[in-house]
């Protein structure tokens, strides 16, 4: 048993479908309308106006949003938005407009393999070494009369 309307049909009331139906054109839902179910969508999908979700939520690849974004809670695995704001604001301050790092300990971060506070100790400890070699050198030039 097969339907087939070749120009505008109105339903009056209520059309169920038992089974599942392929539409040639575009449906178009003037009011409000719910799904019981699963809605799967294959292919690029545009939302016009607002788009509510309630529950759990899922998006396999990649989420781009233009515009901004307001979210109670987002969490990215483990990571809380609420955890990154906290690690973003014990790095930086924020004031009109105007971005201030806070001091960082980098004493443990490496280069070269070589922890930065041993690269100052280094550092540090040629400096103390050349002040000396300086003051050395220094007293020989008063003491033979060399100009300073």
């Amino acid at each position: 048993n097969t339907l087939s309307v070749a120009q505008g049909t109105t339903v009056s009331g209520t059309l169920n479908v038992a089974q599942g139906t392929t539409l040639g054109n575009t449906l178009s839902v003037a009011g409000n309308t719910t799904l019981g179910n699963t809605l799967s969508v294959a292919g690029a999908t545009t939302v016009s106006g607002g788009l509510s979700a309630t529950g759990n939520s899922s998006v396999t690849g990649s989420l781009n949003v233009t515009g901004g974004v307001t979210a109670a809670t987002v969490n990215a695995g483990a990571v809380s938005l609420a955890d990154v704001q906290n690690q973003i604001t014990q790095l930086a301050t924020f004031s009109n407009g105007q971005v201030t790092l806070k001091a960082v300990d980098a004493t443990n971060a490496k280069v070269a393999g070589q922890a930065l506070g041993d690269v100052k100790a280094t550092v540090d400890g040629l400096s103390n070494q050349y002040s000396a070699a300086n003051a050395f050198l220094d007293f020989f030039k008063r003491l033979f009369g060399s100009p300073q």
